[in-house]
């Protein structure tokens, strides 16, 4: 039966012939069933061979066919004479359609069965039979998975096979409708930047094809802007010889800061685009300048420079309460400001205490109705500050007069001030 194995769709239409060599036997009739799949095969048709009658000879046929069984039933003898045919013919032609929709796909075999060979004298002789397959092939669908869809040039791209049915690949990765590669799972690298659009044929053992297509954007490599310098603030930015300078710069970038550095001196990031550090002022006194560099992670950078004073200090510090003599009842509150002003040549921190020290117990004021009595403020050369502080007199607070003390202190150098408070409790 031929041919040995044939590959097949459904709906396709193909053809199966059983022939016979009598390999110089004298055969005198033929008798064979066939047996397929009634559920992916049906018959079309059976037709006779020019076998038995290839000498002109008329012959017996008896064809039957039983599709619900999936058999075919085949039988052929000489009549009206004695002798046999020896030369190889075929005996017939089956004509099968592949049915559609097919519940399985896969090897199918056609079985070549009950085969009854008959000489001239009408003896039942010998024979090898050989029966046939039908590879019934899944329709084919292309399909893909790239590694990755977008990146930056040199991107490789590993594309993974996810296709049905598929014996051969025809990948096209450039969009030229040239095959490029002709692996199942190949890679492609990119070195240029654009959108390309890559295709994968996928053809099964007949031949029929389905093609798929995904993008890839490759793109260039990102440019960023250089480092932006915010702001830097010094503090002192008026100081002694030989005195540390804290320095804060603010810095942000498109690509990541790296660095932030002084001079020779690298600062401390602290949080969010603020680094910190501090630097020690020359031993001479003089106008200087700072230069300060922010480095990204792209290698891009950013200088700018502010300037400083290292002088020999003179001046002091003021500070005064106002008013000086408050009226206040018991449980009522009174409001007060404090004033502190930097009447030195540099830049300082100044602490402020209110408080009761070396005045007479009788005459000292409750200080737990102070709405603070300590903090600290950095004042430039000559600026000054006002804080408003709040008084309340406690019930049952005893009447007459009750003083306080304001002193400030520096933390720079070693001048101080100190005012007093008067309230009248009635």
């Amino acid at each position: 039966m031929e041919p040995d194995v044939t590959y097949v769709h459904p709906g396709d239409v193909f053809t199966v012939t059983v022939s016979i060599d009598p390999q110089s036997m004298e055969v005198y009739g033929v008798q064979y069933n066939v047996s397929f799949d009634p559920d992916a095969f049906e018959i079309l048709s059976q037709s006779q061979g020019p076998f038995l009658s290839q000498d002109g000879r008329p012959a017996f046929v008896v064809r039957e066919t039983y599709p619900e069984k999936g058999e075919v039933l085949y039988v052929e003898s000489r009549y009206g004479i004695k002798t046999g045919v020896s030369a190889p013919g075929i005996v017939s032609t089956i004509e099968f359609r592949v049915k559609d929709p097919i519940s399985s796909y896969g090897v199918k075999e056609f079985i070549l069965n009950n085969v009854i060979i008959v000489d001239s004298n009408l003896q039942i002789t010998g024979f090898d039979p050989s029966s046939g397959t039908v590879v019934l092939i899944g329709p084919v669908v292309s399909g893909f998975t790239p590694s990755v869809s977008e990146g930056e040039a040199p991107l490789t791209v590993k594309f993974t096979d996810t296709s049905m049915n598929a014996v051969s690949w025809s990948w096209d990765f450039n969009g030229d409708g040239l095959v490029d590669s002709r692996a199942q799972n190949p890679e492609f690298t990119y070195t240029e930047p654009g959108e390309y659009v890559v295709s994968l044929t996928a053809a099964n053992k007949l031949g029929t094809g389905d093609t798929s297509t995904q993008s890839i954007l490759v793109t260039g490599p990102q440019v960023y802007g250089p480092p932006v310098i915010n702001s830097v603030d010094l503090f002192p930015a008026r100081t002694t010889p030989g005195a540390a300078i804290n320095v804060s710069v603010d810095v942000v970038g498109e690509a990541e800061v790296i660095e932030v550095a002084v001079g020779d001196v690298l600062l401390v990031k602290k949080t969010d685009g603020i680094w910190q550090g501090s630097i020690i002022a020359p031993s001479s006194p003089g106008d200087y300048s700072l230069s300060i560099a922010a480095s990204d992670a792209a290698g891009s950078t950013a200088e700018t420079s502010v300037p400083y004073h290292v002088v020999l200090c003179k001046g002091g510090v003021d500070i005064s309460i106002s008013p000086g003599v408050s009226f206040a009842s018991s449980g009522n509150t009174v409001s007060l400001t404090l004033k502190v002003k930097n009447t030195q040549n540099i830049d300082d921190i100044f602490n402020v205490r209110i408080n009761t020290d070396r005045l007479r117990e009788s005459l000292c004021a409750d200080l737990s109705g102070f709405s603070w009595t300590e903090n600290e403020v950095k004042l430039r050369a000559g600026e000054e500050k006002i804080f408003p502080l709040e008084v309340r007199v406690p019930v049952g607070a005893s009447r007459g007069l009750k003083f306080f003390r304001a002193n400030v202190d520096s933390e720079m150098s070693a001048v101080y001030g100190f005012d007093k408070g008067l309230l009248i409790v009635s």
